[in-house]
């Protein structure tokens, strides 16, 4: 049924019902000895006539308002529970990141978002040392800014029970993920080593005793751009499906992003500085 037909329908039922009550109740009137409304004649139709049609006016415009009025879809559950926890992003593989936008297409770029400070926690940092020319942009960062502070954080490679239990997830056995370790503390050395005295002083390299449950980006901790981007993937999946979270702070100081910071604070708190 058309709308304009439902309408047209509702007035003249609505006009019907109303007259067909107010002629009702002076039947009824007249039952108990009140026979003025009666006796009005076509006056007094003319006036049950026009106050039916005005009721059933009113009342059509009613419906109208109600059926046509703008529905306001409910908010998602999931939506409203990711935005509480202050989830800001999700990547299911490398090729999601490039819809960050922004020329945000690389975890390089990414990283060069940071104005502050900046936390790596990784297992080898192989991805950021060999394919995306990261130390050269961390470089230019702590060399231009005198208050930008760096650390990144290795896995122990001297844990041996961390690498029995990690090695199989990246397809390789426990010596060679030692030794991919062991070569990023090498480059990391050297490269803090190459750096001017002031920088050097704001470059930390350690190595955490624990396998954290993603690797993290954690960028201008204290600040309004503050956020924290998570990084894993599948057992044995390939490189360029590791898959990303970011999440960013909310008014709760008890929620997501603090349990985050504090647990990665932790970690790095409970390993140890690397000597160069």
């Amino acid at each position: 049924m058309s709308k304009p037909v439902k309408y047209v329908l509702t007035f003249f039922a609505t006009a019907v019902a109303s007259f067909s009550i107010v002629w009702g109740f002076i039947e009824a009137a007249s039952y108990f000895g009140f026979t003025q409304l009666q006796n009005t004649g076509w006056k007094g139709m003319t006036v049950m006539v026009s106050t039916s049609l005005n009721v059933a006016g009113l009342i059509t415009w009613c419906t109208f308002l109600i059926s046509e009025r703008p529905v306001t879809p409910a908010p998602s559950q999931l939506g409203t529970v990711l935005r509480n926890a202050g989830i800001s992003g999700f990547f299911s593989d490398r090729e999601h990141y490039k819809l960050r936008g922004d020329g945000l297409r690389s975890i390089a770029s990414y990283i060069n978002l940071a104005t502050i400070n900046l936390t790596l926690v990784s297992v080898s940092f192989v991805t950021g040392r060999d394919y995306e020319g990261t130390l050269n942009l961390l470089r230019n960062k702590l060399e231009e800014r005198t208050d930008f502070e760096l650390t990144i954080s290795l896995l122990n490679p001297d844990k041996l029970f961390l690498l029995d239990a990690l090695a199989a997830n990246f397809g390789k056995n426990r010596n060679d993920l030692r030794s991919e370790i062991r070569n990023g503390i090498i480059e990391l050395t050297a490269f803090r080593n190459s750096l001017s005295p002031g920088a050097r002083s704001r470059c930390h390299v350690r190595l955490h005793n624990s396998i954290p449950f993603a690797s993290a980006i954690i960028m201008d901790t204290g600040s309004e751009s503050a956020k924290i981007q998570l990084e894993t993937k599948s057992y044995k999946a390939p490189y360029n499906k590791s898959f990303a979270i970011e999440v960013m702070p909310t008014e709760d100081r008890n929620g997501f992003y603090y349990t985050l910071l504090n647990s990665y604070r932790t970690l790095l708190s409970d390993g140890q500085p690397v000597i160069a």
